[in-house]
């Protein structure tokens, strides 16, 4: 793949590929760090853990390496350039003068790919898989069939189809996993996701994404297959997908790998989690705005889905370690498991995300808004409102100030009323990913606030420290009438009520941090050790 991290999918970053992946995170994750060490002997070497940019009529001396993204040049590079787990391209009037190396990846030189410095297995495994590909050639454009090992964050650009099974166009609360996946519900979960087949002509694209898989414990298969077709270099798509995966609402408070290994190593897994079984149909656009000093995209969809939500149990208590204690049981507001039933609802969403590199600040916003079809029959009845609006601002490389916040509002739960809310649609805090330092899912209700400032302090290269103040508080709110409106009471939480926490951290790489908590309110038992991922949209 040779996008550049703000950049979507067009013609200019070579489509027409058939793609079939693996996520084999937990062995390039120990390679990389044996490469890491083998580095810290050499000086003047540039480590990045992101995608690494040099732009045109600049020049660097010095050596770089790239651990976890892509090299693209368009300057001079004085110096070797090795990049893990990912590609280098070199553009017209780029240059580095040293050697390059491509390591589970490819280089490109003005999109042609130098076999010599590229380490990858490629070629081998789609003759077998495929046999000849000549059907599939259009437009004098490669065709490739790619093995990804790793992969990059998924929370600062969008994607218009499903690669790496992170589309912008994804169901919102199915689960998004590859290759391998840990849980108190499944055990070990095995598969493989991908687009499997893409049709590229002038103004129309036809891909198709399929990911399937099967848990050990739980003995199930579960699928997600999406057709989508998009015109005018993704400027509008339509498109529809059918699954059945494990779903949860609280993806956004820890990432997925990261709940998946703390559940295989440490007994802690902080999903709740119920099935998804339906299918549904959406269109959107995606459209990118580039000038010299920013890069910017703009995402919109709408769609209907249409889920039976079933339960899902504790099957799986076995971790390599702590082995003294047990997987918690999974369980939403009041105590229980998943409400079940049939869902029939209308989803809107958008996302912005922009990059001012004249005042060195990255935005990342957006919304979700659900609504039930009344007129059609159904289980339930409600609406949920989710907003998200991220700033960081970097400041001459020496340290950077961010703020992240977050707004949740669900329609009030009736408990005397079948006909109402599920439980899983209420939004909990408390714990790693929301407030350190109290219990996990202390708090719930159908109106939330939740805000985290960070102060970095970025003078080193693989290891900067973190201030960190995280407030919020979730609680009951009911509305005057039974036309309520999510808004109303959205902000009217009490300042004496209102949790608060102050921690310091170590970031590792550039998303990884380690950090400690100390709750505000109390001195009994107040602390709290978490390794998260930094960013959480």
């Amino acid at each position: 793949m040779y996008c550049d991290q703000f950049k979507l999918w067009t013609n200019k970053c070579g489509k027409n590929k058939i793609i079939f992946k693996g996520d084999y995170k937990m062995k390039i994750n120990t390679i990389i760090l044996i490469l890491i060490s083998m580095t810290f002997l050499r000086s003047e070497t540039i480590r990045k853990f992101s995608d690494f940019r040099l732009e045109e009529n600049d020049s660097l001396k010095a050596d770089v390496k790239v651990f976890r993204g892509d090299a693209t040049i368009y300057g001079h590079l004085d110096g070797n350039l090795d990049v893990y787990s990912g590609d280098i391209k070199i553009y017209d009037g780029g240059k580095v003068s040293g050697q390059t190396k491509a390591y589970a990846g490819k280089v490109y030189e003005n999109q042609k790919v130098d076999e010599s410095s590229s380490y990858y297995v490629v070629n081998e495994i789609k003759n077998l898989v495929l046999g000849d590909d000549d059907f599939f050639e259009k437009k004098d454009k490669e065709n490739k069939l790619e093995i990804k090992i790793g992969g990059g964050n998924s929370s600062t650009h969008l994607q218009y189809n499903n690669q790496d099974g992170k589309s912008f166009y994804f169901h919102n609360t199915v689960i998004k996993r590859e290759f391998f996946s840990y849980s108190s519900v499944e055990g070990v979960y095995l598969g493989l996701a991908g687009d499997f087949f893409e049709m590229d002509f002038k103004y129309v694209d036809f891909d198709s994404f399929l990911s399937l898989g099967y848990g050990i414990k739980s003995e199930e298969w579960q699928y997600y297959a999406e057709e989508q077709l998009s015109f005018f270099n993704n400027i509008l798509s339509i498109g529809a997908s059918q699954y059945s995966m494990a779903s949860s609402e609280d993806q956004w408070k820890i990432d997925p790998d990261m709940n998946s290994a703390s559940a295989l190593f440490i007994h802690e897994d902080f999903y709740n989690y119920y099935l998804t079984e339906g299918f549904g149909f959406y269109t959107g656009a995606i459209y990118e705005l580039k000038t010299k000093k920013t890069e910017t995209t703009f995402g919109i969809k709408a769609g209907y889905y249409q889920d039976n939500v079933s339960e899902m149990h504790r099957v799986n208590d076995y971790s390599l370690f702590t082995n003294d204690k047990h997987f918690r049981q999974v369980s939403f507001y009041d105590g229980n498991l998943a409400d079940e039933g049939e869902i029939k609802e209308l989803l809107i969403s958008g996302q912005i995300v922009s990059k001012l590199s004249n005042i060195n600040t990255n935005i990342n916003a957006g919304g979700t808004y659900e609504i039930t079809l009344d007129d059609l029959d159904q289980d339930f009845e409600f609406q949920k409102l989710s907003m998200n609006f991220f700033i960081e601002t970097k400041f001459s490389g020496l340290f950077s100030i961010s703020n992240n916040i977050r707004l949740e509002s669900s329609s009030y739960r009736d408990l005397l009323d079948s006909h109402t809310t599920p439980n899983f649609k209420y939004t909990t805090l408390g714990g790693n990913g929301t407030l350190p330092g109290y219990k996990f899912n202390e708090f719930s209700g159908n109106r939330a606030i939740l805000n985290r400032t960070m102060i970095g302090f970025d003078k080193f290269d693989l290891l900067d420290f973190r201030a960190i103040f995280d407030f919020g508080e979730a609680y009951e709110f009911i509305p005057e009438s039974s036309e309520e409106n999510l808004i109303d009471g959205l902000g009217k939480f009490s300042t004496n009520t209102l949790k608060s926490s102050f921690g310091l951290g170590m970031v590792l790489g550039d998303n990884m941090m380690l950090s400690i908590h100390k709750r505000l309110d109390t001195n009994k038992d107040p602390y709290q050790l978490q390794l998260s991922v930094r960013y959480n949209y």
